[in-house]
């Protein structure tokens, strides 16, 4: 499974552009920040959280990272036999492995700190994707899916509001049907306010039959780790 690949297109597109091409921050600087988790580099951890070219907004220069990171790691395991002479199969889902994989990863280039978790399957850094939703499923589309043959998950959040009356069911159709198109293999979609989810944080037993899309699968909001429940909460809210 390849978790984590909008921190890897996002820390890489970050050394491309700011310590090779413009040279605004030097490797050395960036290596010891990252060693000191960034205590005393907060001006430094600004900057990378602040960089705009960020996978999930229909960006080919970071973009375009993201897909040839997915197809190295594809071709990488395709080399290899299991032990009954079968051939390893990717995918790109997390579960809640990006929860446990990021408490024993250090602070990484795109502002990550230690032990936080990695990225949600193939969705954007969360928070990251400020282009609108259309511009994130084109970004995650730019993956070649199909080399995941054990399947791939990308969980978007809509505001409810943006499902009220035909036109909008209309625009949703017409919006999903045009991500398969373009290659993507799997959606969900959290239909909520952030709000509700806050709500639900402090007042559980309000909230008994909140059900969420967490990774490739359904769960209830309240019975959920506060971890995974702060990164549900995180993530964009999205119109149409």
């Amino acid at each position: 499974l390849l978790v984590g690949i909008a921190n890897i297109a996002d820390s890489l597109a970050i050394i491309k552009k700011m310590v090779f091409t413009d040279k605004t921050l030097s490797m050395q600087d960036l290596c010891t920040a990252l060693e000191a988790n960034f205590d005393g580099f907060q001006i430094m951890r600004s900057r990378l959280q602040s960089f705009p070219l960020r996978y999930g907004n229909d960006i080919d220069y970071v973009d375009d990272i993201a897909r040839e990171i997915s197809i190295l790691f594809c071709d990488e395991f395709a080399k290899y036999k299991n032990t009954r002479g079968g051939t390893f199969r990717a995918g790109f889902w997390s579960v809640t492995a990006n929860f446990n994989l990021g408490s024993n990863t250090a602070a990484s280039p795109d502002g990550r700190l230690t032990g936080e978790p990695l990225s949600d399957s193939i969705a954007p850094n969360n928070g990251k994707d400020l282009n609108g939703l259309t511009a994130s499923m084109k970004s995650a589309a730019k993956l070649d899916q199909r080399r995941a043959s054990t399947g791939t998950v990308f969980n978007r959040h809509i505001s409810p509001n943006e499902m009220e009356g035909d036109d909008k069911i209309k625009k949703f159709i017409d919006l999903v049907d045009g991500y398969f198109e373009l290659g993507g293999t799997n959606l969900g979609f959290n239909v909520i306010t952030t709000e509700t989810l806050r709500q639900a944080q402090e007042n559980p037993e309000e909230y008994a039959d909140l059900m969420v899309k967490v990774a490739g699968y359904a769960a209830f909001f309240t019975e959920l780790g506060k971890p995974c429940q702060d990164a549900l909460i995180s993530r964009t809210e999205h119109r149409l």
